[in-house]
């Protein structure tokens, strides 16, 4: 990647809510990354959409 190549990415991560979904989820918006997770209770998502209101959103797999 160069310089002038933008390091932003937006992650749709299937599984959110726990295991390799999960960590996948933290790591990329904790560095700055937007994310949309998916998970089939999206509620188990609420502490990230709150820690992140900007960069974490969440839907329903279902």
């Amino acid at each position: 990647m160069t310089a002038d190549q933008p390091t932003h990415r937006i992650w749709l991560i299937t599984g959110a809510t726990s295991g390799f979904g999960r960590a996948l989820a933290e790591a990329a918006v904790s560095v700055g990354h937007t994310v949309i997770g998916a998970a089939r209770t999206p509620d188990r998502l609420d502490d990230l959409v709150s820690a992140y209101p900007t960069r974490f959103f969440r839907c329903s797999s279902t």
